[in-house]
């Protein structure tokens, strides 16, 4: 009877240090996945590319409250997407009003790092405008910004460059994203040099409340 006892006792003994072992294990895996998710370095998709083509349908698709039509082109890396004059019974020919361009693949225009501070890695797209409702010539760049967002780079806002660039007259160009910062050069005018830009900055540009924001510039030598 005792020996029945003690074998019984062994047997509980063991059976509660291999549940424990394996709660153990569970939380390491489970902390472990966590850490994993929060690293994830999320990439440019479809998803990220239909943000930005239903913004620019909404803020450029129109002319004048008019409708437009469009014509889409895509290589290996830009997406192109041409909005054009839609003619009336009175008129006999369509023509361009504007051209997007939007980076889909590689370094140049899709910058990424840590725009909020929250050790995960978000993008900004540098979209380029040509046009701007006149046809040609004319063109401007859109910083469209994705954080990083429950595995997922949702779009949060949009800035033109000339809103960055804090200087008359000039615009912002941007470079890469370092320290929480988006930053590059702003091209700005001097009092007397007429309209084209001469002097430049090293600027700084921060997120705040989701939107992109000036921060501070050096001027450079």
């Amino acid at each position: 009877m005792k020996n029945i006892l003690i074998i019984f006792t062994l047997i509980c003994i063991t059976a509660c240090k291999q549940t424990e072992n394996k709660q153990e294990n569970e939380e390491v895996k489970t902390d472990t996945l966590k850490t994993e998710n929060t690293k994830v370095n999320l990439k440019f998709d479809d998803n990220n590319l239909n943000d930005i083509k239903k913004y620019c349908n909404k803020e450029f698709g129109k002319e004048d409250g008019r409708d437009t039509k469009f014509e889409d082109e895509a290589n290996d890396s830009t997406f192109t997407r041409t909005y054009s004059h839609i003619p009336d019974d009175e008129e006999s020919e369509d023509y361009r009003i504007l051209s997007v361009y939007i980076p889909t693949k590689g370094e140049d225009g899709l910058i990424y790092g840590d725009l909020n501070n929250d050790d995960l890695q978000d993008l900004v797209v540098v979209v380029s405008l040509e046009g701007n409702g006149t046809g040609y010539g004319n063109s401007t760049e859109y910083f469209f910004v994705f954080l990083n967002q429950n595995n997922k780079l949702r779009l949060v806002s949009v800035a033109d460059r000339y809103s960055l660039s804090h200087c008359d007259g000039g615009y912002f160009s941007a470079v890469k994203i370092e320290n929480g910062y988006l930053v590059g050069t702003s091209y700005c005018n001097s009092s007397n040099d007429g309209s084209y830009p001469t002097i430049e900055y090293l600027t700084n540009i921060k997120l705040l409340k989701n939107r992109l924001v000036f921060s501070s510039q050096i001027k450079k030598k």
